[in-house]
């Protein structure tokens, strides 16, 4: 009897605060595991619990405190929800809602070979320092081509039409940060202004809309 006494309180103790309960051994999850949406747009993630929200590329898509995402340039990243213990992911895309030209190959420094091998389009001219394509059909660049410095590429650019003029800034607004202008050239780059590895430039010459894209150094 007094050994059934003694547990009595220890069993007790047991029942109430001995067992965690659903919520405390649920796992966190989010409401979505992938987003979709272009430039500009926002999206509501939910989590299962309370937690901090980052994003691993802020240049692609931003989330705030109460988990809306914006998408900031096209491109891919990742939205974490983070309670201290757990955190879970959201694969985001920021999807292009202008597909004005197909941008030339931006891998600065490869050769001439490597250029060729992985470039599709009809070829017009080469020099030892310039190669030169046409454009695909149907595509706002009527010509795409490519400056070479001691065998390496380092310089690229785009010969967009001139009645491509209504919706070519809004092309690059998605892609790139607005950097500045001087005189009569807009300038952007590919990331925020303290992360950045190239800059792209528009003028507007006598034979169209010129892209010229340059790596940063």
């Amino acid at each position: 009897m007094r050994k059934v006494l003694f547990l009595l309180p220890v069993l007790v103790f047991l029942f109430l605060y001995g067992c965690s309960s659903d919520d405390d051994n649920a796992k966190l999850s989010l409401n979505k595991s992938t987003v979709t949406l272009n430039y500009k747009t926002t999206e509501q993630l939910k989590a299962s619990g309370k937690v901090e929200w980052t994003s691993e590329n802020d240049f692609v898509a931003s989330v705030n405190e109460n988990g809306v995402i914006e998408g900031k340039h096209v491109g891919k990243t990742f939205i974490v929800a983070s309670n201290g213990t757990e955190e879970v992911k959201c694969a985001v895309e920021v999807a292009p809602k202008y597909n004005t030209y197909s941008e030339p190959i931006l891998d600065f420094g490869i050769t001439k070979a490597e250029l060729k091998g992985r470039e599709n389009r009809e070829l017009l001219s080469e020099t030892s320092t310039t190669i030169k394509y046409r454009g695909n059909s149907g595509s706002a660049a009527s010509e795409i081509a490519y400056a070479f410095k001691d065998g390496k590429m380092n310089g690229a650019g785009a010969l967009v039409k001139s009645s491509y003029s209504s919706v070519i800034m809004d092309f690059l607004i998605e892609r790139y940060q607005a950097a500045f202008q001087k005189d009569d050239v807009f300038y952007f780059i590919d990331g925020n202004s303290s992360n950045y590895n190239k800059f792209v430039s528009l003028s507007i010459g006598a034979s169209g809309i010129i892209i010229m894209y340059t790596p940063k150094n």
